[in-house]
């Protein structure tokens, strides 16, 4: 790589993307669980939810219960 590329990737590598959403529902979260339900660890979707809302929580969206 290049000095200027380098010092370019830092340089982008320092931004912060925000993005603000309002909430999601249980609905929208009920989707996402069965979507991703292989990737967890459980079988069960109301488990599935918690763990996806947990997620979404700690990523600064707001869960509408």
């Amino acid at each position: 790589m290049r000095p200027r590329s380098l010092a370019m990737a830092r340089e982008t590598a320092s931004v912060t993307v925000t993005l603000e959403l309002e909430a999601i529902s249980r609905e929208q979260l009920r989707h996402i669980a069965i979507r991703e339900l292989s990737d967890l660890d459980t079988a069960d979707v109301e488990a599935a939810m918690r763990i996806v809302a947990g997620t979404a929580r700690s990523m600064g969206v707001r869960v509408e219960e």
